[in-house]
């Protein structure tokens, strides 16, 4: 599992917040100022959630916040499929969970079937040029796989397709990977349900400095604290208030 602890807080306003005890801990872990970083990253695009099962993901999203995902399609070749919810103007939630129709990417059904409920998995940021990014981030020695093309239909018909790129043995399981749509794709936050906003995206780490570098090399500005294990906070305004969707400990 690429996330060892992620807590997902969807309330009246974006972003997770941990529980006293964390705040306690993460206080205490690291003393580092951080007035300056951003509630949101800028470049976010979207947030996964994991569920092994999506019909069972949307039902349950729909349960604790209001609002009800809408199928986004399948990933041909990978095994997975998903179901979209907007977050605001260029800010998306994606339920992620394994097609049953496609046998291909059996690593990562096998992964996705570990979550019985909805979990977050991941979240990616978006990019204009993948290519002058490669260039940009190998001139700074840090080490990217192939820009991997990508594609789905919507339920509707529409062709969406996009490119994303990955950093290689990412130090902490918090990097995100970098995503660019194309220049025909509607974005999925502006042809997803509505009803959430996002509020709040931070991160918590026993090496806190250590993920500011990372995530700084990437050009990610980002809030990040000391905590004894890592979680990534999202905060949501929706119809029901606050909902927490928390990753299994450990």
């Amino acid at each position: 599992m690429r996330r060892s602890c992620i807590t997902i807080l969807l309330a009246g306003l974006l972003g997770c917040s941990p529980g006293a005890s964390d705040a306690d801990s993460s206080a205490m872990a690291d003393s580092t100022p951080e007035t300056a970083a951003p509630a949101i990253p800028a470049s976010v695009d979207h947030v996964l959630l994991a569920v092994s099962d999506l019909q069972a993901g949307i039902d349950e999203f729909e349960r604790r916040t209001g609002v009800r995902a809408q199928i986004g399609g399948s990933h041909p070749g990978r095994g997975t499929r998903n179901a979209l919810v907007s977050l605001g103007d260029a800010v998306y939630l994606e339920i992620y969970a394994p097609n049953p129709s496609d046998s291909a990417g059996p690593r990562v059904a096998e992964e996705l079937a570990n979550y019985t409920t909805l979990t977050p998995y991941d979240w990616a940021v978006r990019n204009e040029d993948l290519d002058a990014l490669v260039d940009s981030l190998g001139a700074r020695n840090v080490r990217v796989g192939a820009i991997q093309p990508g594609s789905r239909l919507r339920p509707d018909g529409v062709r969406l397709e996009w490119r994303t790129l990955s950093v290689q043995d990412p130090s902490h399981p918090f990097v995100p990977f970098f995503i660019q749509w194309g220049a025909f794709s509607a974005h999925p936050a502006t042809t997803s349900p509505r009803g959430c906003t996002l509020r709040e995206l931070r991160f918590e780490d026993p090496e806190p400095d250590e993920l500011r570098r990372t995530l700084t090399l990437l050009d990610i500005a980002a809030s990040v604290s000391g905590g004894p294990q890592a979680k990534m906070h999202v905060r949501l305004e929706c119809p029901t208030g606050t909902v927490e969707f928390p990753s299994p400990q450990g």
